[in-house]
């Protein structure tokens, strides 16, 4: 992950000051996914709150393999977007809200 978008690390980037003045929920809707070490290795998007943001970058992309959180009627909730995997999808996700939430 490009450190820019990683805030465990402490590393200082056009969004640390940003971060730092927010109660830790800059991104309501999305909850990181970490290893047992810690690091981030993907997120869970909430699509019915972000639906807008995920209809137009997931056209962009190849999301064949992505897996989907589903309700008990098999509606999508959330989006398991593994930064390994489609990084370049989170990172378009990512400028597009921090763009609206500034």
């Amino acid at each position: 992950m490009l450190d820019e978008y990683d805030f465990s690390q402490g590393v200082r980037n056009k969004y640390a000051r940003q971060y730092q003045q927010t109660q830790h929920n800059l991104l309501p809707g999305v909850q990181f996914v970490t290893n047992s070490i810690g690091q981030k290795v993907g997120v869970l998007l909430d699509i019915q709150r972000h639906q807008h943001l995920w209809e137009l970058h997931a056209n962009q992309c190849s999301v064949d393999d992505i897996a989907f959180l589903m309700n008990s009627q098999g509606v999508r909730q959330a989006a398991f977007i593994e930064f390994e995997s489609h990084l370049q999808l989170w990172q378009q996700i990512y400028d597009a809200l921090s763009a609206t939430s500034t």
